[in-house]
């Protein structure tokens, strides 16, 4: 178990809302387009301060139920994140660690995952 760490206080950037979205759903192009082209319909902004509480050595004590997130312990058998070892293994380990985590789930569904660079 790590030492507890101290809270820390952060500005986060976070999604701008536009009466747009009523009508248009937003988007974000991860491809190559022309200069005049928007790449995406939205905007990401800095809000106020908040603090970020350190949970180390209180992980267990989170809930997908009751938080929306957990924190678990993984070690993969992945050291070099790249296409072929994220599809290969990767996203296998991570679909039975939410089957161990959520119940009555059948099927998971990987959207859109990327590795970054």
């Amino acid at each position: 178990m790590e030492p507890p760490g101290e809270d820390f206080i952060i500005r986060l950037n976070y999604f701008q809302w536009k009466p747009l979205f009523e009508k248009v759903k937003r988007y974000e192009l991860l491809i190559n387009v022309p200069k005049d082209y928007p790449v995406t319909n939205f905007e990401i902004a800095p809000e106020a301060e908040e603090v970020i509480q350190d949970i180390r050595g209180d992980e267990a004590s989170f809930s997908l139920n009751h938080n929306g997130f957990a924190v678990r312990p993984h070690n993969s058998k992945v050291t070099r994140f790249n296409k072929s070892n994220v599809e290969n293994t990767y996203l296998k380990e991570i679909e039975d660690l939410l089957k161990n985590e959520v119940d009555d789930v059948s099927e998971i569904f990987f959207f859109n995952w990327r590795v970054s660079r």
